[in-house]
Order: C-alpha cells, then structure tokens, then sequence
C-alpha cells in the first residue's frame, strides 16, 4: 500500500496531538458552513474560509506542507520569504484584490487572490 497524506493542522491545532473528543467537534465544525471557526493565523481571527478548515497535510512524518493560502500569514511568513528570495527590504501583500468590475453593477466581478509589492 502507498503512503498517503493526512492532516498535520486542522484549525491551526495540531491533529495528531487532539484528543478524539476535540477531533470530533471539530468535525462538526467543519460538516456546518455555519458555524465557522476563527482562523488562528490571520489578524483579527476572523472565520476561517477553508473548507474543512485544514491548514496543513503531512506524509509520513516528512515537514508539514501547507495547503491553505491564509496559513502563510502567520508571523508573516510569506513576505519574509518573498523579500528573501528577491532582494528587497521589505515585501507588501494585499488579499482579494478586485480587477474586473460588472459593467452592469459596478462592483467586483473577478479578484486576484494575493498581489506582491516590493521596495
């Protein structure tokens, strides 16, 4: 049988560390749309908007690989490594940036997920 990945964080807490009483509410947690937990990584700790709520899978003890985009918020993870990797000083990250707007409505019709800015 091939090894497969299994989650290494579920709403920021470390699966295999979480009693089965916990896995189970969190479970029902993530089968409601309403009852959203907060995500633990963003500022503020607004809802987590992951479906299922899975932050990170593992396979076979090997590092965690992160799968939620919000996940890489913490501590700024992303604009560290982004400034690292390109040179600046510092690095800007703006979410759910709107690019197209309904010629009907006026409003947002598309958004680009993250936009990178640097110095």
């Amino acid at each position: 049988m091939s090894s497969r990945y299994h989650i290494a964080e579920w709403f920021g807490l470390p699966f295999n560390q979480l009693p089965s009483t916990e896995r189970q509410s969190l479970a029902k947690a993530a089968l409601d749309s309403k009852q959203a937990l907060p995500c633990p990584f963003q500022q503020g700790r607004p809802a987590c908007r992951k479906s299922g709520g899975v932050c990170s899978i593992q396979k076979d003890g090997n590092s965690p690989v992160i799968t939620c985009p919000r996940r890489f918020e913490d501590k700024g993870l992303l604009p560290t490594w982004l400034a690292e990797i390109v040179g600046f000083s510092e690095v800007y990250l703006a979410t759910e940036v709107p690019f197209m707007h309904s010629p009907s409505t006026g409003r947002p019709a598309g958004r680009i997920d993250m936009a990178v800015a640097g110095d």
